[in-house]
């Protein structure tokens, strides 16, 4: 054992029960010396020594025969330097270095006790206590080896720790110096990337993950959970109830692009699984986000947020288009909506409510409003003329009949179809089957839907020319102009 009077103890060690006085640091009276720490470096009498503070401390005066941690080192505020064994009390001191940084409370932190570092004492004459020239010996803790780490000190810095981000990535100061003590080694993204590399997920919102401990603006809020030698996260990064499909196809509605992060750049997985694990086919299935109540096409009902009332603009009349009714046969997705994705992702497809309306074929020239939901300028709904055109209300119900988009023989001298209309429909009484009878019979009842409504006036067994616009029905007239 050193002599301790290489440490300006001058202290006879006698026995336990020595009444022997001397000096600490020059100057230190024995009798002003603490008990022994707890084997974990506590100083409220939580470890297996009871701890006493010098009585210029507001403690009772320890029994000189059982000299404690502050007679020779540390202070008012813990056991660890500043003052060092040799009175120092600059940070830039070795002996002081960032003793203070790691032990007691911290706003960013859990707390780092002595024996983290040190094999703590119980007695200052414990083997391998004051029996060695200086420095102090490093024995690191569990803590500072989780994760399979192997933490070395080489008198300057400190290497390889896991309370320095040696079992993360991305980290600009995992070799910390030990006397630099300006809070540069402790920001965030010094010990770990901002996010660390993959697998970790690519997304910089630690909060996602990690909000037990870190708020959105990455300002630690529990400290007792940081460098605590776990990773606290929840589930998946996501709150209770996530797996639902109406709360995470929500979000994925929403943004994307957030998901991405971590499920991969199309959703095929990264550091964590591909969509497709739990959802076959979903990219290219339209009734996955919506559609699927009424008809497979994959138009509303029900919408991407689950409604399927007609009054619900995202609903509206989709089936009654999309569907093959008794006067029409189906649209197509893209006359109203300009294309079809190929999948899920195409560019443009997903994004914020409500979907573009970009009228195409038959529907070129129409316009919808988001405010008032009515398509205007339609063919569709429009008297057949060229050139003129109707509008219907998307939302709520619709009754109309034949002459909700053409005059019929109730408009009378009004009738405003082209050509001769007025004067076979009013004047003569011939009913629409009389030139149209591959469409529509004398009932007024379509007769074939594909020929109806299909950007073509299909005029049957009349002799029609459409170049010339005239026409020779036999047993009625000659060759007439229209």
């Amino acid at each position: 054992m050193r002599s301790l009077v290489a440490w300006g103890v001058m202290v006879a060690l006698a026995g336990c029960g020595s009444s022997s006085t001397g000096t600490v640091d020059g100057g230190r009276d024995a009798a002003r010396l603490e008990g022994g720490a707890g084997k974990d470096g506590s100083r409220d009498g939580s470890g297996s020594g009871s701890e006493q503070r010098p009585a210029d401390q507001g403690g009772p005066v320890a029994d000189a025969a059982n000299p404690g941690c502050v007679g020779c080192h540390g202070g008012a505020k813990n056991l660890a330097p500043p003052l060092s064994v040799g009175g120092k009390s600059a940070t830039s001191e070795r002996g002081v270095g960032a003793h203070q940084s790691h032990l007691g409370s911290s706003t960013w932190h859990a707390e780092i006790k002595c024996n983290d570092c040190h094999v703590v004492p119980t007695k200052v004459a414990d083997p391998g206590h004051i029996d060695t020239a200086l420095p102090a010996e490093l024995t690191f803790s569990a803590l500072a080896t989780t994760g399979g780490a192997k933490p070395a000190w080489d008198g300057t810095t400190c290497a390889g720790a896991y309370c320095h981000g040696a079992t993360l990535s991305g980290g600009s100061q995992t070799k910390p110096s030990w006397t630099k003590v300006d809070g540069t080694q402790a920001a965030c993204g010094t010990c770990h990337g901002l996010p660390p590399a993959a697998p970790h997920p690519q997304n910089s919102a630690c909060s996602g993950c990690h909000s037990a401990v870190v708020d959105a603006a990455k300002k630690i809020i529990a400290p007792a959970l940081h460098v605590n030698g776990k990773v606290e996260a929840s589930a998946g990064g996501h709150p209770s109830g996530w797996g639902a499909g109406s709360v995470h196809g929500a979000a994925f509605l929403k943004d994307p692009d957030g998901c991405k992060a971590c499920h991969g750049g199309t959703l095929t997985g990264g550091s964590a699984k591909s969509c497709e694990s739990c959802h076959p086919g979903w990219k290219t299935k339209c009734t996955f986000c919506h559609g699927g109540t009424l008809n497979q096409t994959g138009a509303p009902p029900r919408t991407v947020a689950g409604q399927t009332a007609i009054t619900v603009p995202g609903v509206g009349r989709h089936t009654a288009h999309v569907v093959a009714g008794a006067s029409h046969a189906a649209f197509g997705c893209a006359i109203c909506h300009g294309s079809v994705p190929t999948d899920a992702l195409t560019p443009g497809h997903i994004d914020p409510s409500p979907a573009e309306v970009k009228f195409t074929g038959a529907g070129a020239g129409s316009s919808y409003s988001f405010t008032t939901y009515l398509c205007s300028n339609m063919y569709c709904h429009g008297n057949g003329k060229p050139g003129s055109t109707g509008s219907a209300p998307w939302v709520g119900s619709w009754t109309g009949g034949c002459s909700a988009c053409h005059d019929d023989e109730t408009d009378g001298q009004n009738m405003t179809l082209s050509g001769r209309h007025e004067k076979h429909i009013v004047d003569k009484k011939l009913g629409c089957s009389t030139c149209h009878s591959c469409v529509v019979n004398a009932s007024k009842q379509i007769v074939d839907p594909a020929k109806h409504v299909n950007g073509t006036r299909d005029v049957c067994n009349v002799g029609w020319n459409a170049t010339a616009r005239t026409c020779t029905p036999a047993g009625c007239h000659g060759t007439e102009n229209w």
